[in-house]
């Protein structure tokens, strides 16, 4: 539902913006309604509140256990490509030639529309050769499908989307992948496992993705998105390496457990 809702948002935001010549600032209706619901609409619990906690003690501790720690890099590297890809992807398109809807809206659509979708063929696909080895072949895939979409200067839209739809599908099925892993290894922290391989995640890849592949872009005189993205598909190398250091099954095996 997150990657759905990421992906109408840039649609909407664009057409927003032609249609009320830049005024914008009427999106914080539904930002203000929402926040009003939450705050004052009260769900029955229908099961107890979670006691456990999420401390920098715990966050250390994840650290220390490799196949966390081979995580969370893997998480940052993936994170960081997509990040950088949903940045880039209106400058990139508009740089091709697209029609104006696909470069605003309509790729980036397509892209997390395959983040939300293609999660669900991959986890079936896990079950059957282990998230290890998932992650590992997605990688793999994803290298191939990524450069392949920088180096190609134009295609036909229908195979532009099914491009788009599988690359960002294949992004976005590393989270669960990874959550999956950890779940292993840190069980009885899951409200932490997920703290760490998302939110702790985002916080850096965000700004790497998003920073970096400005600056890198402006070091470019032509073609600057393609090549700035070409850059930052190194860390696609990385993830894939980290992915393999998780094979083995000592690693796979080895338990994380935190009391306060």
């Amino acid at each position: 539902a997150g990657n759905f809702g990421m992906g109408v948002g840039q649609f909407f935001f664009a057409q927003t913006y032609e249609l009320l010549d830049g005024h914008t600032a009427v999106l914080i209706v539904p930002v203000v309604v929402l926040t009003l619901l939450v705050l004052f609409v009260k769900a029955p619990l229908t099961q107890p509140q979670s006691t456990e906690k999420i401390t920098l003690k715990i966050i250390g501790t994840f650290f220390q256990s490799k196949p966390l720690r081979g995580l969370y890099f893997v998480q940052v590297a993936n994170q960081t490509v997509l990040w950088s890809t949903v940045f880039l992807l209106p400058d990139f398109l508009v740089s091709r030639g697209y029609d104006h809807w696909i470069c605003y809206g309509g790729g980036h659509f397509v892209l997390l529309l395959g983040a939300t979708l293609i999660c669900i063929p991959v986890s079936y696909l896990s079950d059957k050769i282990t998230p290890a080895k998932t992650q590992i072949v997605s990688f793999i895939a994803t290298i191939v499908l990524y450069y392949l979409f920088i180096i190609t200067t134009v295609m036909p839209i229908a195979h532009l989307f099914t491009l788009l739809f599988v690359l960002g599908g294949l992004l976005g099925s590393m989270t669960p992948l990874s959550l999956a892993l950890a779940n292993q290894v840190a069980g009885n922290n899951r409200g932490m496992v997920s703290a760490f391989l998302m939110g702790l995640v985002w916080i850096v890849s965000e700004g790497i993705g998003i920073g970096l592949s400005g600056t890198i872009a402006d070091l470019f005189d032509t073609d600057k998105p393609a090549k700035a993205l070409a850059c930052l598909g190194g860390f696609l190398f990385v993830g894939t390496y980290f992915s393999y250091s998780l094979l083995p099954s000592e690693s796979e095996k080895e338990k994380v457990t935190v009391s306060e």
